[in-house]
């Protein structure tokens, strides 16, 4: 199976979970990692759904699945115990445009939820097309060790640079040489962040960054 990769800007966007399981549990989960705003509509919660259901993170319709529940909709997710209810939810969506996922048989829907290794705005997304789960969970698991909390961190500076140099520099050129030279001390930034040296770390990178424009600039004089 084919697919077609895509990361979905989902801050403040209503999506609707059918189910209140445990599957569907760890699918609101995910949503309101992005920024969703999620509403739950199931007759019966887990503890964890009526938790967040009482702090007024998420809406609930306490009520069998209908039609009714899906205008304003950006994306669902059917994920009940029932494959007959989960069969008219993609159908109901699909014939409206929108984006379903069906959590016990991916392929039915029009998307897939991937597993994802996360470190901040730094995001793994691992598919096998539901064809190897084991296959799937060995990988995360490799990306996880290779890729520690650091890297949320790192990510964030890198971003914080970015934005000095573009603002700074206009001269392209010097812009790339700017950020070849952020990118050359990759191993001491991120040992810096191991050690929780944080502002050491954004002080290194400071001056890497400077030291590569005021060299173009001692070029041009």
């Amino acid at each position: 199976m084919i697919v077609y990769p895509v990361h979905l800007l989902l801050s403040g966007a209503d999506c609707l979970v059918v189910g209140g399981g445990g599957v569907s549990t760890r699918r609101v989960k995910g949503l309101l990692e992005a920024g969703a705003k999620v509403t739950v509509v199931a007759p019966q919660l887990s503890p964890e759904l009526r938790i967040l259901m009482d702090s007024g993170t998420i809406a609930v319709l306490e009520h069998p699945y209908s039609t009714d529940t899906l205008p304003g909709m950006i994306l669902v997710i059917a994920a009940t115990n029932s494959g007959r209810v989960n069969a008219d939810v993609v159908a109901d969506c699909k014939e409206r445009g929108i984006l379903v996922c069906r959590a016990d048989a991916p392929e039915l829907g029009n998307f897939m939820t991937p597993a994802v290794v996360r470190r901040g705005d730094l995001c793994f997304s691992v598919s096998t097309g539901g064809n190897q789960p084991s296959l799937t969970a060995r990988i995360v698991a490799a990306l996880e060790q290779e890729y520690g909390p650091e890297y949320a961190e790192y990510v964030e500076l890198l971003g914080k640079m970015r934005s000095v140099i573009l603002n700074t520099v206009d001269e392209v050129e010097t812009r790339k040489r700017a950020f070849r030279a952020l990118a050359s001390e990759e191993r001491v930034l991120l040992e810096l962040y191991r050690n929780n040296l944080q502002d050491e770390a954004f002080k290194h990178a400071m001056y890497i960054v400077n030291t590569a424009l005021d060299y173009n600039e001692e070029m041009a004089g």
